[in-house]
């Protein structure tokens, strides 16, 4: 007997992306993130390079829910993935743990890399997005925490990329209020 398997193969990959990306956005997500951020410090220490974790809240991205509606938030969240996702180099990951927080990881030998791929994601994330009977002009606080001087283990690193993106963005507030 012959069985054509190829719709549940097709179905089979389907799950299995699916574990791993994030719905809506289809960015890595959290699991998959740590397991490419796990890699890339094992890559750092064999060759002597650095790792960045940068750390991405949107602005007010609660304000666009709320007078735009959860379909418009959820439009500019694709728009900004599509965005971030078209321009990534060798080295450079990005991924959605959920609500408006995304995540990156740049490998990274010397300084001016990292300075570029923060201009990039900063320039990619505050570039106005046209939705159907509107626009608006995203923004976001980043933080940056760097394997190894920041820390020397993937939850520290993630912690103090963290710490540092609410930094940034209290930073801001304050300048606001």
């Amino acid at each position: 007997t012959v069985e054509d398997i190829t719709e549940r193969v097709k179905s089979e990959n389907r799950i299995a992306h699916l574990a791993r990306h994030d719905v809506l956005t289809g960015l890595p997500n959290r699991r998959q993130f740590v397991e490419t951020l796990d890699a890339a410090i094992r890559d750092a220490d064999t060759l002597t390079s650095k790792v960045a974790v940068i750390a991405v809240d949107l602005d007010n991205f609660k304000e666009v829910n709320d007078t735009l509606g959860h379909a418009a938030g959820d439009s500019v969240l694709v728009t900004l993935a599509k965005r971030l996702r078209e321009r990534l180099l060798t080295g450079e990951t990005v991924g959605r743990l959920g609500g408006d927080e995304f995540v990156a990881i740049k490998s990274f030998t010397d300084q001016t890399e990292l300075d570029e791929f923060i201009r990039r994601m900063n320039g990619l994330l505050t570039t106005k997005i046209e939705l159907s009977h509107t626009e608006i002009v995203p923004g976001a606080s980043l933080g940056v925490a760097i394997y190894p001087q920041d820390a020397t283990d993937r939850e520290k690193l993630l912690s103090n990329a963290d710490m540092a993106m609410y930094r940034s963005k209290a930073s801001i507030e304050q300048k606001i209020s």
